[in-house]
């Protein structure tokens, strides 16, 4: 049964779902976190969704209005880099990754976020995002693909809405539902305080680590160097310690040396490490115009 009551309590799911799966958000006024939360207050009456999502009961529509708020609303507080041939040319690697998976059926959309912190990740039903920041820090194709794929297996493992309906946050789900069905007033504080939470946690370190192994997969099927993600990994690992443009990715992350170590253990063998050389012109050359604008 679909509720039409404002704000319904499945919204408190949606919201919980684009705070753990939003890219960046320093504490200063104004800055994401705030764009994001405004964003989210501001559709307070607008979101419609069921109530049993709040149950565990996650249909493939249930998913897809979910992914479409978390994009409006996340896409509201970072539009998409102004730029058809950075666009394109991400769009077409990432679906030629999907095509590797299981949901090449889901209507896939990618983006590069007009955003300078080092981060990417997805929402549910195919929404995959990548900062311009992490995508001027690749070095190649591969890299891109690595990333890509990365947030392309939270998507098939449904982890960000399976995360709505875990033991360890259902409590939470449920408690800011019960406010939400019937005191209007008070609920902008409830939201702020999943917030903060969501934001100091991020998906499970386990999730994490999952997505690692089947990104590696995944871009292997398409050609790509397996362990190029692990590559980006190190990069990050090395740029200097407490870089504010990976600050939330930081907090809401295992620690780079985990994520290298498991991805080396877990595969080790398991793939062909030669890979297919991908052109990497292509990304030097937009890589390079994004660069020159930024510095106009």
């Amino acid at each position: 049964m679909t509720t039409r009551s404002a704000p319904s309590r499945a919204l408190v799911a949606i919201a919980l779902a684009l705070l753990a799966a939003s890219p960046a958000a320093p504490a200063k006024e104004g800055d994401w976190a705030g764009r994001l939360l405004k964003g989210l207050l501001g559709n307070l009456g607008q979101i419609v969704e069921k109530s049993d999502v709040l149950l565990g009961n996650v249909s493939a529509e249930d998913e897809a209005r979910m992914g479409r708020a978390a994009a409006a609303v996340l896409l509201g507080a970072a539009p998409p880099l102004g730029d058809d041939e950075v666009q394109a040319y991400v769009n077409r690697v990432g679906r030629w990754l999907v095509l590797q998976t299981e949901r090449a059926d889901l209507p896939w959309r990618f983006a590069v976020l007009d955003d300078d912190t080092v981060n990417a990740f997805a929402a549910p039903d195919g929404y995959v995002f990548i900062s311009r920041g992490l995508f001027l820090v690749l070095r190649n194709e591969a890299e891109l693909a690595g990333i890509l794929a990365h947030e392309i297996a939270h998507v098939l493992a449904r982890h960000h809405v399976n995360a709505l309906v875990s033991k360890e946050r259902g409590s939470v789900v449920l408690d800011v539902a019960k406010d939400a069905a019937g005191v209007q007033g008070g609920l902008a504080d409830v939201l702020v305080a999943a917030t903060k939470s969501l934001y100091a946690s991020g998906l499970d370190q386990g999730d994490e680590l999952e997505a690692d192994l089947m990104g590696t997969v995944i871009a292997a099927r398409a050609g790509y160097e397996p362990y190029a993600l692990q590559h980006v990994l190190l990069t990050l690992e090395s740029l200097p310690a407490g870089s504010e443009a990976l600050d939330l990715f930081v907090r809401t992350h295992p620690p780079f040396r985990t994520r290298i170590d498991a991805i080396a253990t877990n595969l080790e063998g398991a793939l062909d490490t030669a890979g297919g050389r991908a052109p990497d012109e292509e990304l030097s050359r937009l890589q390079a115009r994004l660069r020159a604008t930024a510095s106009r």
